[in-house]
């Protein structure tokens, strides 16, 4: 049923290159004298009220934000594209259109398959495609899935860490459900050491995450080995995963 690379242990840990910080600085600095010659000629020369040099300087901030958030989620992200082709053979099986909700999933798979073997959108859309094939109870399938997703989103973790961990997550609980507790524990373990060093940029490893996502990735984490450590009837070990996930529960947005 498994692979001789799922019976391994993950090895989650990554050598890649601290992130070029320069260019963000560069980034600011260009934008502050862009901003400063604007904002010196109206005051100089036109004598333009207050309220005319806060919007100066406001709006293009505010359309350059909408124009980026936009770009990340609309083009990025895929939501509207290949993102939403990933998660439409789940939303069609969960309305009860199974047919549908399989030839969807076909689509999908085909549709992954043309990003190159290294895109960071195959191994996005190919850890959703994993999730839908495990509940149909195809795990095989499901584990050659997961597989190749994180192959594809390790060496993109410095970067995009947040994609990599729920992959791990959704492979560590196919681990849970084939009662292989021990490669379970590991993987989940070893991701939850890993959102330390993503928000603490821990030997510049990670870029550093938004400390939202960290602690809801750990949450996740936490209840997940919880559940694990319930099965191997720990339960003193689980009651600690569960404190560990109370605390962080208050800090979470209510979004």
């Amino acid at each position: 049923l498994m692979s001789k690379k799922s019976q391994r242990d993950i090895d989650i840990s990554t050598n890649a290159a601290r992130p070029v910080a320069w260019r963000g600085q560069v980034l600011v600095w260009v934008t502050i004298f862009a901003l400063a010659f604007p904002v010196y000629w109206t005051t100089a020369y036109l004598e333009a009220p207050v309220w005319a040099i806060s919007l100066l300087i406001v709006l293009p901030a505010l359309l350059a934000f909408v124009g980026v958030n936009a770009w990340i989620f609309l083009v990025k992200r895929g939501l509207f594209t290949w993102l939403r082709v990933a998660r439409l053979p789940a939303k069609l099986m969960a309305r009860g259109e199974t047919a549908a909700a399989e030839a969807a999933y076909a689509t999908a798979l085909e549709r992954a398959r043309r990003y190159a073997p290294d895109d960071h959108r195959r191994g996005v859309m190919l850890c959703e495609l994993a999730m839908f094939a495990k509940l149909q109870g195809r795990v095989a399938e499901a584990l050659a899935l997961y597989e190749e997703s994180i192959e594809i989103l390790f060496p993109q973790a410095a970067k995009q860490p947040f994609d990599y961990f729920v992959a791990l997550n959704n492979y560590g609980i196919c681990f849970i459900h084939l009662k292989d507790f021990d490669a379970a524990q590991r993987i989940l373990e070893k991701a939850i050491d890993l959102t330390f060093a993503a928000r603490k940029r821990e030997a510049d490893v990670f870029v550093r995450m938004q400390l939202g996502q960290v602690q809801m990735l750990q949450l996740v984490l936490h209840l997940n080995l919880a559940v694990l450590l319930i099965e191997l009837r720990e339960l003193r070990e689980a009651e600690l995963q569960l404190r560990e996930a109370d605390v962080l529960v208050p800090m979470l947005s209510k979004q």
